[in-house]
């Protein structure tokens, strides 16, 4: 069982992957787990994440500059 559940773990990371099979991974290994759909990830979940990354920022860089790039997502 768990070299079955390695190789469809492994599935998830692999360029061949596609998000139905993360629905079927979720399905057969969590039956009561729900996979957020994308406008759930790209909002409430990633600006959450987002959030919590700002604050250790904040934290870490307390009184000091410093300079940020990104891809275009902003929070």
């Amino acid at each position: 069982m768990q070299s079955e559940f390695g190789k469809d773990f492994l599935l998830q990371f692999t360029p061949h992957g596609t998000p139905q099979q993360m629905h079927l991974f979720v399905q057969k290994w969590i039956p009561s787990g729900v996979v957020p759909d994308q406008r759930t990830l790209s909002s409430l979940i990633l600006n959450w994440e987002a959030a919590k990354v700002k604050d250790q920022l904040k934290m870490k860089l307390h009184r000091r500059l410093a300079t940020f790039i990104t891809d275009g997502c902003s929070v």
